[in-house]
């Protein structure tokens, strides 16, 4: 099998990196009429003559959100028109950050009966993803994560693996790691170098790192059993380049958070370059890091109290048949702070705009309320057409308002009346909400 794209190994070096290091970056297959398209899912016809069953792939994205939407633009012929909203963060075989899109999981059913469908499981077998689960999972769950997984990248993957599968390895700690003088010296030395993950355990970010660890029986790799009930393989495409564009401004990065929806400290770095190129097309220049603007909280017929959902990003809806949109745009940061917050498809009728300390999840009037912790009213609206927006020009800023200081993470959601008598007696809704991380 030959890949349908150029690959490319570059330099790309984020200042957070060390100043020899390359930032690999690699694409499974991208649109061979721009390069710097973001992720689509790949055709039908793409996976069968790759020896898979698209019919019954699990979790295969269909253009329905947060994590994917339908985009009709011209994409080349390997792909359909689902546009894959969400991103995960990884590292390769030296270290290197790299950015993936899961795009289902397969089962033995899905490799076709011919000879296309024995070469892909071959692949399946040969090229490997390792895994890093908490120590308390039962064995072969992969989730909960203490740290964001490491992509073999080397042997020949990018000119043999046109869809991105890969084997699911787990890599756990041993006794002797935890309990043994040389364990802990060795462990103790890897947490010098690399931080923590979830588990106060060193974060492995190379794959020599991962086999001297064995070597010296201090973790253990295994591999879900073949045909098994858990996860063997997975596809994962790598986005070719990441600057100019290939992160869409409305894509979203999954990373191992702590408790607060912070980043894992040891990962901030990939955290901060992955939003440094959405925001700029590239690594982030004079001033680092801008802060993290994310919707989130959009409205399903699970949480939205009548079932009211529309399955877009946005609240549940109202009476105007739509739900409440709530996006963010500019700096969040502190000290030049130009975030304004954006609502519309409402009524027009008093909006009032809230900032949480938390995230929540409880059912009020005719929505969801999303914000929860230390409540703090921004300020308050009247609807024109639908919209209106916060800060005022010449007002106080977000972060002045809510008094936000440096590496504050806050969640914001707009609050609204809702006259027409629509899904409960209450007659209010809410938006989605946006989650910021407020850079200095």
């Amino acid at each position: 099998m030959n890949m349908s794209s150029r690959i490319f190994r570059f330099d790309f070096l984020p200042r957070a990196f060390a100043a020899s290091a390359l930032f690999a970056l690699a694409a499974v297959a991208s649109a061979a009429s721009d390069p710097n398209l973001p992720p689509f899912d790949f055709s039908d016809a793409f996976y069968r003559a790759n020896g898979i069953d698209p019919t019954t792939l699990i979790g295969r994205p269909n253009g329905t959100g947060p994590a994917s939407v339908i985009d009709n633009r011209e994409n080349g012929p390997n792909f359909n028109n689902v546009r894959i909203l969400q991103q995960n963060a990884a590292y390769d075989d030296s270290g290197h950050p790299i950015f993936f899109s899961v795009t289902a999981i397969l089962t033995l059913a899905n490799f076709t009966n011919d000879a296309a469908g024995a070469e892909a499981f071959q692949i399946a077998e040969e090229f490997k993803v390792y895994e890093f689960p908490r120590a308390a999972n039962a064995q072969y769950a992969v989730f909960p994560k203490r740290q964001d997984l490491l992509a073999d990248l080397s042997g020949g993957y990018f000119s043999n693996d046109p869809l991105g599968i890969w084997q699911v390895n787990l890599v756990r700690y041993t006794p002797a790691a935890l309990n043994t003088p040389a364990g802990q010296a060795a462990l103790s030395d890897l947490a010098q170098r690399n931080g923590v993950d979830l588990d106060g355990t060193p974060v492995i970010k190379t794959k020599s790192e991962i086999f001297n660890l064995r070597d010296d029986g201090f973790v253990i790799i295994e591999t879900p059993p073949l045909g098994g009930p858990d996860l063997r393989w997975f596809f994962c495409p790598v986005i070719e380049d990441p600057r100019d564009g290939a992160i869409a401004p409305d894509a979203f990065l999954e990373i191992v958070e702590l408790p607060d929806g912070t980043p894992l400290p040891a990962q901030r770095d990939i955290f901060d370059l992955f939003h440094c190129l959405q925001a700029t097309g590239d690594e982030c220049d004079n001033g680092g890091f801008s802060g993290f603007l994310q919707p989130y909280g959009f409205g399903t017929a699970a949480t939205c109290p009548c079932s009211n959902a529309t399955g877009g990003q946005e609240g549940c809806t109202n009476s105007t048949g739509r739900g409440a949109r709530l996006a963010a745009s500019g700096t969040a940061r502190v000290s030049a702070d130009t975030v304004t917050l954006a609502a519309s498809q409402m009524p027009n009728t008093l909006a009032l705009y809230l900032q949480g300390t938390a995230q929540a999840q409880t059912v009020l009037g005719d929505g969801v309320r999303l914000v929860g912790g230390t409540l703090v009213r921004l300020g308050s609206r009247i609807n024109g057409g639908g919209a209106s927006s916060f800060p005022v020009a010449g007002g106080p800023s977000i972060s002045d308002r809510g008094d936000v200081q440096p590496g504050d993470t806050r969640w914001y959601q707009v609050w609204y009346r809702d006259p027409g008598s629509f899904c409960t007696p209450d007659r209010f809704n809410l938006s989605n909400g946006v989650r910021v991380i407020w850079a200095p």
